[in-house]
């Protein structure tokens, strides 16, 4: 039976060309293999052999004899010279200018090894004095610039003795490789940098269970991904709410989806009333606060035009304020700070910024609190054994005064303390339930974390 590309049992054809592979664990140079890990006599013999061989390996680089041989086996393969493009290459990735640059592959140090010759404008020198960084990066440039169009290529920690910021430009020359020659780039990491801009489909964490099996987790982002390896996550988000039962709705629901999600957010009560989270609000999209996001309650919520409808013509700073007004429910002056003499133009860009930022960043919970999506009528019953007590706290339509009743009912008391107490018992049994709410809420955190 043909299998058509559409059918899930179809799989694409072997590919065509040999795999890369580079363990950059052993991506030493010929210098420091021989130096620190070969056995050999006092220190002495040791540098007086090494002076004796580097001079042979420096005619070789050099060109001024043809290739060694000792016994009728050769030593070195023809030296590889890197041209301007991946010279450009390196230098950006190391942020140092590189002018001249050699490989060269040969066993002058007893076994076979790699050496690299790098030229700056102010020095030459080799793999003896190189950086191991350098020597790797170099390496690595070189053969993925000769790889073939669609090869795949397998890395594995291409991170050691790379700083962080050497680290983002290498991550920037692979995107860029696997766009222009259709590479396929399978990374084995330990490094955050590597991984911060893929996409979560790209990122997969393997995992050693007490059983001794590999789990694989599949759809991660860098923060999840790494939480799994205990460290430390410093690019939280940052979620302001408007009270305390809303920032526990958010903790509860993010830890029941998983641990990594909660490792990847602080949730924060925002101090003031509503007004004070709206300033707020327009002073981040300002400043292109873009880590931090508000949840606000769903009697916030309030319908505007799309203010990407707008078209050019006049009055579109009194259209952009009119937009505002009706998202926010907030006069101009005391969402902005008042300035006559600012250019009309300058307005609409601000008024453009706050716009995109409440749309982006801004969300709001169902229901018009969170007392009322977290009530449930049958939990109350189950608490209390009047049902008529029971009947008249349900019978008020504001959902607050029905947790401070209950908590009253319950304690005898009706302080805040009290009062959350109850509502978590409440909490508790909704986030056991997992209605839409529940799914809407867990939607807003996962898209925050994403």
């Amino acid at each position: 039976m043909k299998v058509k590309k559409d059918d899930k049992n179809y799989r694409k054809s072997k590919i065509a060309n040999e795999p890369l592979y580079i363990d950059f664990h052993s991506v030493l140079s010929a210098f420091d293999t021989y130096r620190y890990f070969l056995p050999r006599g006092n220190k002495l013999e040791t540098n007086k052999y090494l002076r004796k061989k580097s001079n042979q390996l420096y005619n070789i680089i050099n060109g001024r004899r043809e290739p060694y041989k000792f016994k009728g086996y050769e030593h070195n393969r023809t030296p590889i010279v890197l041209d301007d493009a991946q010279l450009s290459i390196i230098s950006k990735i190391l942020n140092k200018k590189y002018i001249k640059g050699k490989i060269i592959e040969h066993k002058f140090f007893v076994v076979w090894g790699t050496s690299v010759f790098l030229e700056t404008d102010k020095y030459k020198y080799s793999d003896a004095f190189a950086g191991s960084g350098e020597t790797a990066v170099a390496i690595l440039v070189n053969k993925l610039y000769l790889a073939k169009e669609g090869t795949l290529i397998l890395l594995d920690e291409p991170e050691i003795c790379l700083h962080p910021g050497a680290q983002k430009k290498l991550f920037e020359y692979l995107l860029n490789s696997c766009l222009q020659k259709k590479l396929q780039i399978i990374i084995s990491t330990h490094s955050p940098e590597l991984i911060k801009y893929l996409p979560n489909n790209a990122i997969k964490v393997f995992t050693e269970l007490a059983n001794g099996e590999i789990e694989v987790t599949n759809e991660n982002n860098s923060g999840s991904a790494f939480y799994y390896l205990g460290a430390d996550n410093e690019n939280k988000k940052i979620i302001y709410v408007e009270d305390t039962l809303g920032k526990t709705v958010i903790e509860e629901l993010a830890s029941n989806i998983s641990e990594s999600i909660l490792d990847q957010i602080e949730v924060i009560v925002h101090p003031g009333g509503a007004e004070s989270i709206k300033r707020s609000i327009a002073i981040s999209s300002q400043l292109k606060e873009n880590n931090k996001f508000f949840i606000l309650d769903g009697d916030k919520n309030k319908v505007y035009q799309d203010y990407k409808t707008l078209s050019l013509g006049e009055n579109l700073k009194n259209r952009f304020e009119g937009i505002i007004q009706d998202a926010t429910d907030m006069a101009m002056n005391k969402l902005f700070v008042a300035n006559s003499n600012e250019d009309e133009q300058i307005k609409v860009d601000r008024y453009k910024d706050f716009l995109e930022y409440w749309t982006n960043n801004v969300s709001f919970f169902p229901k018009n609190i969170p007392e009322e999506f977290i009530w449930d009528d049958d939990v109350l019953k189950n608490l209390l054994d009047d049902e008529t007590l029971a009947n008249s706290i349900i019978s008020n339509l504001d959902y607050k005064t029905r947790f401070a009743k209950t908590s009253e009912a319950l304690t005898n008391t009706s302080r805040a303390e009290d009062i959350f107490h109850t509502q978590r018992i409440f909490l508790r049994r909704w986030l056991k339930q997992k209605n839409s709410d529940f799914e809407y809420i867990k939607s807003l955190i996962t898209g925050i974390v994403s």
